[in-house]
């Protein structure tokens, strides 16, 4: 671990500089290759490496020359998340990173499902096209990440197994993606502190009856 009191002028100097707006777009400029070799070096590869959407270099771009005789310029690779996501996916290979929460306004039934987008869904017993009142974010792991859509009460007068029915749904997903699910996991999903300790040991009750697993059993 880094000791700050130890910290180099240079680097408390960047971060005091990032604190006030600096961007990698400005140190990217600053260090950008003037006239010369470096201009050369990075105008050839623009034209002959270069491939739109695939390999980007930028005008002007940062070079590194080497001991030996060339140099290293600087190139943005393009990587597809549809290439290293291991989830369903929609008709048009999108990944399916909403996990979104529903709950019917005909019958009360609630269920989550993976979607690309927070898109309606029908319910499994009446039919009815219902619109996910929250969605969770999912990581490229499956993980959670946070809420990205504000909470809106689902109809219910019960808040507290609401919430708790909503976090079950969460635990079985991630107990079904990696084995475990943590509060750490929990948190990742905006769920607070105070939600886990007052909901969790109901969240966790419902799972176990969901994934027949007695041992998440308060």
């Amino acid at each position: 671990m880094t000791d700050d009191t130890c910290q180099s002028p240079a680097r408390a100097l960047l971060e005091r500089a990032i604190a006030e707006g600096l961007t990698l777009g400005d140190c990217l400029q600053a260090f950008a290759a003037g006239a010369g070799d470096e201009r050369r070096y990075a105008d050839f590869a623009r034209a002959r490496l270069a491939r739109d959407g695939a390999i980007e270099i930028d005008d002007p771009a940062v070079v590194c020359q080497a001991d030996e005789p060339g140099a290293y310029v600087l190139a943005w690779l393009w990587v597809d998340a549809a290439e290293i996501w291991d989830g369903p996916t929609d008709s048009d290979g999108a990944p399916c990173r909403c996990l979104n929460h529903y709950r019917c306004d005909n019958c009360e039934q609630g269920w989550t499902d993976q979607w690309s987008c927070a898109c309606n869904d029908s319910c499994p017993s009446c039919g009815a096209e219902i619109e996910p009142f929250d969605t969770t974010e999912l990581d490229l792991a499956g993980r959670p990440t946070k809420n990205n859509m504000p909470e809106q009460p689902a109809p219910t007068s019960d808040a507290k197994s609401q919430i708790a029915e909503r976090m079950a749904d969460l635990i079985v997903h991630v107990r079904r993606q990696q084995g475990e699910c943590t509060d750490d996991d929990l948190r990742a999903a905006a769920f607070t502190d105070e939600q886990i300790a007052s909901c969790g040991p109901l969240a966790r009750g419902f799972a176990a009856v969901e994934l027949g697993d007695p041992s998440l059993q308060p």
